[in-house]
């Protein structure tokens, strides 16, 4: 461990409400979640081209980096990533996060002391360029403002609606949902008594299922629960599962998360396919 570690440079990481394929700080994080399979990402962007993937990881990380540090401008895209997957508090002033970027390039330089320390340094900064170039595959942002797949449904005998859109890579079948104003479409927490579970599967009920409740992405990862700033609770879901949302003196509201269609697992190739239906 590098010996500038020792700055009090505020790393505590406080509302990281945009979540990234893999944590870490590591270049190739908010790839992973195309990894191993890029042709069919790439087929499934083209065919979905109005996703959220539209937008370039840059593009997106912007967004993101604007509402948590309004008050640091990242100078690059290897800073813009240290804010976005690092641990910089978002009460750090300018002067600390400078800092903390030297602590963290010292930091990868002696991880790759063979390198050398200019091309260890080089090579951060050229791999968050690539990076930051390619479509944003981060879960968890909001949706944007045009962007297809968004499903706005009402709650039954409430003034909330449920707002469900997809999210990273297209072929990693990720949904998010929160809720929404019904009158404004204005994004809230999670309404007071509001419990949101995964349920057993609606058109197979027989299946084994194992229940249990669903939490908003920012409290786990690390999050004060109920600090989370207005509108910035969301839930992860996948492709395919059924959720149950339940309020006292209300009936549950039972709903299956749409699929997107996807082509056919690479696996299959090497498979001989015999169908009963």
């Amino acid at each position: 461990m590098a010996a500038r570690t020792t700055r009090n440079s505020k790393v505590k990481r406080v509302e990281p409400y945009a979540v990234a394929a893999t944590k870490a700080r590591k270049s190739k994080a908010a790839t992973s979640s195309s990894s191993g399979n890029g042709s069919s990402s790439s087929s499934l962007i083209e065919h979905y081209p109005n996703g959220p993937w539209r937008e370039t990881m840059r593009e997106a990380s912007k967004r993101y980096v604007r509402g948590l540090y309004p008050h640091i401008t990242p100078q690059d895209d290897y800073e813009l990533s240290l804010l976005l997957f690092g641990g910089f508090d978002k009460n750090g002033t300018v002067e600390e996060f400078h800092e903390y970027v030297i602590d963290m390039l010292e930091i990868s330089w002696d991880t790759n002391r063979r390198m050398g320390k200019k091309n260890a340094i080089a090579k951060l900064r050229e791999d968050a360029k690539k990076q930051m170039n390619g479509p944003s595959f981060l879960t968890g942002m909001k949706p944007l403002p045009d962007q297809s797949y968004v499903h706005i449904r009402p709650i039954p005998g409430s003034q909330f609606s449920m707002r469900l859109w997809v999210t990273s890579s297209p072929n990693a079948n990720r949904w998010c949902l929160d809720f929404v104003q019904a009158t404004t479409g204005e994004a809230v927490n999670t309404p007071p008594n509001f419990e949101l579970h995964a349920a057993p599967d609606l058109k197979k009920p027989w299946l084994p299922f194992l229940g249990k409740r669903l939490h908003p992405m920012c409290y786990g990862l690390g999050v004060k629960r109920g600090s989370a700033n207005t509108g910035t609770e969301t839930y992860l879901l996948l492709s395919g599962m059924s959720c149950s949302l339940a309020r006292p003196g209300h009936k549950p509201v039972v709903f299956t998360v749409p699929t997107l269609p996807q082509p056919a697992p690479a696996f299959l190739k090497a498979c001989d396919v015999i169908s009963f239906d």
